[in-house]
């Protein structure tokens, strides 16, 4: 019988998805999800669960036009650490990370695709993007690095 010392052992590291826009929707395909939500909203009003499901998977395909998802995985607390003391922050703020320099390489050592575990990959890569969407990237990788879900919920 597994004990909970050999299923914490087991314990996988937490993951977040992060959606990457790599072009805005064309604006037929903004029409196609407009008709897509009204008939989403028909099917749910008719109780029509098939229906539903086939206008969530056209919304998918219409997505994947535009976005792809990239997964990355929590670095363990030790190489947390080495981020910390590597790009400290000079005003102590973003976990005391400085986030500028310490971004391309958090993006490398989280990433589970290959291609995309080399920190000058994801310098120019994020040379191209936008504050937003850098500033996304960011919150993301340190929300998974330095939060967890809070484990206690009360009675009551």
């Amino acid at each position: 019988m597994e004990t909970l010392r050999d299923r914490l052992a087991a314990k996988k590291r937490r993951r977040v998805v992060v959606p990457v826009e790599l072009d805005s929707p064309s604006p037929e395909a903004l029409e196609q999800i407009v008709s897509l939500q009204r008939s989403g909203l028909a099917a749910l009003e008719a109780g029509d669960l098939d229906g539903l499901q086939e206008v969530q998977r056209q919304v998918e395909d219409l997505r994947a036009l535009t976005h792809v998802d990239v997964t990355f995985a929590a670095l363990s607390a030790q190489d947390w650490e080495k981020i910390v003391t590597a790009h400290p922050s000079p005003e102590g703020d973003d976990a005391g990370v400085d986030a500028v320099a310490a971004l391309p390489v958090l993006a490398a050592l989280c990433a589970e695709d290959e291609s995309l575990q080399d920190d000058d990959v994801w310098r120019a890569l994020l040379a191209e993007w936008g504050r937003g969407e850098t500033l996304a990237l960011w919150g993301a990788l340190l929300r998974l690095n330095t939060s967890a879900w809070e484990p206690h919920v009360p009675k009551g």
